[in-house]
């Protein structure tokens, strides 16, 4: 495949460099999750709701899992070139 003068694996190596991008900001913006705090403690950084907090370990995993994937296309890449 040839596209704009790129063969097969400089694609999969720029495809796994977007996709780290993208994983990165997405992380950067909602943050990695949090340690819970131990019984007793009384800190509470933000008053948020419970679909809130979901919502930002689900972007935060989507996140993570385009960085890791980004990564596999990158070593796929330097094995079929």
């Amino acid at each position: 495949m040839d596209l704009a003068g790129l063969n097969g694996p400089e694609l999969l190596m720029t495809g796994g460099l977007l996709l780290d991008v993208v994983g990165v900001v997405i992380v950067w913006k909602f943050g990695l999750p949090a340690v819970e705090p131990s019984e007793g403690s009384v800190m509470k950084l933000k008053d948020r709701s419970e679909a809130e907090e979901f919502l930002d370990r689900v972007h935060t995993n989507c996140g993570m899992t385009l960085i890791v994937a980004g990564f596999m296309l990158q070593i796929l890449s330097t094995w079929i070139s």
